[in-house]
Parts: C-alpha cells; structure tokens; sequence
C-alpha cells in the first residue's frame, strides 16, 4: 500500500515516515491541449466540483493538487491493522458547504 510523505509512525521496529493510505493517487500524463475548467485542489469540494462538472455538464476538467494524496483535510491513514481518520473531524449528511453554479 503507497505512503503519504505526511505523518509518522511510531512501533518496535522503529520510525516510519509518511502514512499507508488508499488516498495516494498517481499523476497521470493527460495529452490534451485545453480544458474547459481547471479545478485547483483536490480536498472534498474540489472533488465534487470537478466531478459534477465533467459528469454533469459533460466539460474537460483538469484537476490539479500540490499534495501527493487526495482528500484535503479529510483522509484515512492505515496503520497497525486499523484505519485512523486524519482531519475532518466527521462527515456529515448535510448539504456540502461548497456551493458550485454553472451558469451558460
């Protein structure tokens, strides 16, 4: 499972740089020339946001993340047989704070 350069872990062999997370994601080499919409960061609403629109509204959509893992503030770290929320104290159901309209 990939690491996450963030956090350390602590056991009897010694110390661990970075956290084992599922939210680590690769980047991959897009060719195409232009979008319609370029989404910066990939935390909860930029998901959503870059998501809906090339779903949606059918757009080309790039989104970009300085991070090595998505997720912003909220994503799970594995460690020691369990999984450990990291930020985002919890997810509730109420409506996502990040309002996108797409007018045209």
């Amino acid at each position: 499972m990939p690491r996450t350069k963030e956090g350390h872990q602590y056991d009897n062999t010694g110390v661990h740089k970075g956290l084992k997370t599922d939210a680590v994601v690769s980047s991959t080499l897009n060719t195409k020339n232009s979008y319609d919409v370029i989404v910066i960061g990939s935390g909860f609403c930029g998901l959503v946001a870059a998501r809906n629109l090339a779903l949606d509204r059918n757009l080309r959509v790039l989104l970009l993340e300085a991070r090595d893992r998505i997720g912003g503030r909220t994503w799970t770290a594995k460690a020691w047989g369990e999984e450990f929320e990291m930020g985002g104290t919890y997810v509730h159901w109420y409506p996502v704070p990040c309002l996108l309209k797409v007018t045209g």
